[in-house]
């Protein structure tokens, strides 16, 4: 396993590659940051918060779908 500093991390496609649809994780948000298809859903490992991407194919879109108790 490589160390990525500040990086998403470990990316899983899911269905088709085309559609760039990823889960994955970082820390802290991932708009901005992380490019990737309508569906794709990011875990934010610093506050625990969950994301989905809305919109878009770039690295906006992502909305806040659950937070950290």
């Amino acid at each position: 396993m490589s160390s990525r500093v500040n990086q998403a991390i470990d990316i899983l496609f899911i269905g088709d590659i085309t559609a760039n649809v990823i889960l994955t994780s970082r820390a802290g948000t991932p708009e901005g940051f992380i490019t990737a298809g309508r569906g794709s859903i990011c875990a934010n490992t610093t506050a625990g918060n969950l994301w989905m991407k809305f919109t878009g194919s770039g690295n906006t879109g992502w909305k806040l779908v659950t937070q950290a108790s």
